[in-house]
């Protein structure tokens, strides 16, 4: 798998993630802040109050204050204070420095004073208007550390946590304890004293080091902060992966373009709009007979002529005369819809012709030039909207009409095509009852051989019972069948019958010598249970393979896939022979009858029409199919015989099997046995 984006920003994400901590550990997030250093502060100056003289003095990086106690009865107080705002600020909330990310004190002192163990107090004063007053410097809050200076230990490293707010402060301005903890917010000034001055005499301070450290973040909030982000990251990758997934889902992959579930979101989100619901055109395209661009340049051609043509239909609705608010979508194989928002009705057919001219221009793949037609079928939405799968079956029932009247046109749905359509779906659940309830019988179409003129095979054909259905045959009834799925128990229904009759008269057959020829729709072929069905009546009714054939029509190895030609060579594995049905009707190029699996063509009846050696054209057209059929080695037989003229060309012209009216209807079986033991 190729190292996508994801990938690279999840190493890079880790390695700056890892970087960090190794980078907090080194030292390079400390903060250092030299309380002593120029630039670090704004001023520092000495206090004195009562009988005490200060002097204060910088020498070698070292800050030295001498207070001089003379009167031990007045209130003494000698200070050195760091000022990091001016006072002339206060009013301004006092803009000091936010030392919370600092933990320790590094701290050199050395104190001397006129009595045992003298001790100083370190005092880092906060402002906060809540509690300080202007013209009271005790207002601002004492954070204080009493120590021994001279206790090094002690000394070296201070906690900022060891120091706390001066109780004495707390009760004389009423602060409540909300407001009575640490704060080092806001540090105006800082403040070394003595912490008492009992005697008379020189009390020395002398500061040589007083450094705050801490650290910009911690190492607990640097991890929290990297889950933090990892947490962001990798949401954002599982929306932006649901959304890829949920875009993917609605594209089509091999031409970009909306797949069918996209365009029904997109028509049905327009739908449920409350207000300014638009009116909709959905235009069907089917590509007419594209299975001839897969079987003779191969599928790999076919896929770019799907890409070329969406693209080139896109640029023509774009370059169409009206400004067109559009969807384009992929449904399937080669069928495409292409839905248009406000069209005047007027402009239907117009944009109709236009996408046909289209579609019929050459398209230009790697290795050749393409030729397409195309059949539309086109809906329309209704003022209180309908929903896409209603368009899309209006649209399609239109595009069926436009293919039975000859393909390369488009066609609109409207209330002919809906009764037509509704007298369809009649005659389906009606074939569907018929079917439930057994309104079937088969006849039987003679077939001869041309040298012995003896019965060779029949065609096995079906005819209904029921009453519901009267009038309407076989040429109606199975088209419909195919269209609404029922076609798969119809072709079932006849083959088990036909088996049944087989092993009920076995006795009386020569089956030898003798075949059954069953038609089967090739729908059938791409059905996934179709072989196993039939090999399990085969099994269940005693039936020898080579008593049995199949008959394909023609025509309809226009959409055969590859699944369905597997069929038929599992069918052909089986020991049955398959014969192609109307031959001559259909695309199939004589050069691709080496890739169907079939061991007979039957030539249909509209080649054998007037047929005689003075019609040059329908004689030069059956003689060239029987020479191909020869070099093939495949058996022909020749339908729809009514004449002694006709059934005389194809003897001399070595036809092997002829069959039609001239020397037979369709019989009952009971009349086929007659015929078989006349013989």
């Amino acid at each position: 798998m190729l190292f996508n984006y994801r990938n690279w920003a999840l190493v890079a994400l880790a390695i700056v993630s890892l970087s960090s901590i190794v980078a907090h550990r080194l030292g390079v997030f400390s903060l250092h802040l030299d309380l002593l250093a120029q630039g670090n502060h704004s001023d520092w100056y000495p206090t004195n109050i009562g009988g005490v003289m200060s002097d204060f003095s910088e020498e070698q990086d070292a800050i030295f204050l001498t207070c001089k106690v003379e009167d031990i009865r007045s209130n003494n107080y000698c200070s050195f204070s760091i000022r990091f705002s001016p006072f002339s600020t206060f009013e301004d909330n006092a803009l000091g420095k936010n030392l919370n990310n600092y933990k320790n004190l590094d701290l050199d002192i050395d104190y001397e004073a006129p009595q045992p163990e003298p001790m100083i107090k370190i005092s880092f004063r906060n402002y906060d208007q809540a509690y300080v007053k202007y013209d009271d410097y005790t207002s601002f809050k004492y954070n204080s550390l009493i120590l021994n200076p001279n206790l090094k230990e002690t000394t070296n490293n201070l906690s900022m946590q060891s120091f706390s707010v001066e109780q004495w402060w707390i009760n004389q301005h009423n602060v409540p304890s909300i407001q009575s903890g640490l704060d080092f917010s806001n540090i105006t000034y800082i403040e070394i004293l003595p912490n008492s001055m009992p005697k008379v005499g020189d009390y020395q301070i002398t500061i040589n080091r007083m450094v705050l450290i801490g650290e910009a973040i911690t190492e607990q909030t640097l991890l929290l902060a990297n889950m933090i982000i990892w947490l962001v990251v990798s949401l954002m990758f599982s929306i932006q992966r649901n959304w890829s997934l949920k875009r993917l889902a609605k594209t089509d992959t091999l031409t970009g373009v909306f797949n069918r579930r996209g365009l029904s979101d997109w028509v049905n989100f327009k739908f449920s709009s409350f207000y300014n619901k638009p009116d909709l055109t959905l235009f069907y395209i089917d590509l007419d007979d594209f299975k001839r661009i897969n079987d003779g340049h191969g599928h790999n051609i076919g896929d770019e002529v799907l890409l070329n043509f969406s693209q080139s239909i896109q640029e023509s609705v774009k370059s169409f005369q009206y400004d067109l608010h559009y969807k384009f979508a992929r449904l399937a194989g080669d069928e495409f819809a292409l839905v248009v928002s406000d069209l005047s009705s007027e402009n239907i057919g117009v944009l109709a012709k236009h996408l046909l001219a289209e579609i019929a221009r050459p398209i230009l793949v790697s290795t050749t030039s393409i030729r397409l037609n195309g059949s539309i079928g086109i809906s329309c939405s209704s003022k209180n909207a309908i929903s896409f799968e209603e368009m899309l079956h209006q649209a399609d029932v239109a595009m069926y009409y436009a293919k039975n009247q000859g393909k390369n046109q488009y066609k609109k749905f409207d209330a002919a095509i809906a009764q037509d359509n509704l007298e369809r779906e009649a005659i389906a659940t009606k074939l569907s009852k018929a079917i439930d309830n057994n309104a079937f019988r088969l006849v039987f179409m003679p077939i001869y051989e041309c040298a012995s003129k003896k019965m060779a095979k029949v065609e096995v054909l079906l005819r209904h019972c029921s009453e519901e259905l009267t009038g309407i045959g076989p040429d109606v009834f199975i088209p419909i069948a195919e269209e609404f799925h029922l076609i798969n128990k119809i072709d079932l229904w006849v083959i088990e019958h036909t088996f049944i009759v087989i092993d009920q008269h076995k006795a009386q057959l020569d089956l030898d010598n003798f075949r059954f020829c069953i038609n089967v729709s090739a729908r059938e072929l791409s059905h996934e249970h179709f072989n196993s069905q039939f090999s399990a009546l085969l099994l269940k009714y005693a039936i020898e393979p080579e008593w049995i054939e199949i008959e394909i029509t023609e025509t309809s190895l226009v959409d055969v896939t590859e699944r369905s030609i597997a069929s038929l060579a599992s069918i052909r594995d089986m020991g049955i022979d398959v014969a192609l049905d109307d031959f001559g009707t259909g695309y199939t190029a004589f050069n691709q009858l080496v890739n169907y699996p079939v061991n007979c063509l039957k030539i249909d009846k509209s080649f054998v029409d007037d047929l005689s050696e003075s019609n040059k054209t329908k004689a030069t057209m059956v003689k060239a199919i029987l020479s191909i059929a020869e070099s093939f080695d495949l058996c022909v037989v020749a339908e729809g015989i009514e004449t002694q003229e006709q059934f005389d060309f194809l003897l001399d012209n070595n036809c092997d099997y002829a069959q039609g009216y001239f020397l037979s209807k369709p019989i009952p079986f009971e009349r086929l046995l007659e015929l078989l033991h006349s013989d």
